[in-house]
């Protein structure tokens, strides 16, 4: 957990697959739309809540190079971006060569 507390688990631990990071906002519908979708899809994440926390939401424009809108969405690492390319990445089977190991990192929780 976060000083702030602003950073929760989701999911159950597993043994190894990919480390998800969402940083999102209470009031954010594509933040909902996008958690909804990593459960539906049994996926174990973190979520950031920078609502009140501004050095989380500095943290996540620094490692989104810039992106300033909600949520922003992290593989291993990686900024995918937000819900709209969450949902693409699902859609097209790409989402799971990325949480098959192709980038590598047990989860976190």
């Amino acid at each position: 957990m976060s000083e702030a507390g602003s950073e929760r688990a989701h999911g159950q631990a597993a043994a190894a697959g990919a480390r998800i990071e969402i940083y999102s906002g209470r009031y954010c519908g594509y933040c909902v739309r996008a958690k909804q979708l990593l459960k539906a899809r049994g996926l174990v994440f973190i979520e950031h809540d920078v609502d009140a926390d501004p050095q989380g939401r500095l943290k996540m424009i620094e490692r989104s190079a810039g992106r300033r809108t909600l949520p922003q969405i992290f593989i291993d690492g990686r900024g995918i971006g937000g819900f709209a390319e969450l949902y693409q990445l699902d859609r097209s089977g790409e989402l799971d060569r990325l949480l098959a190991g192709g980038m590598g990192r047990g989860v976190g929780g």
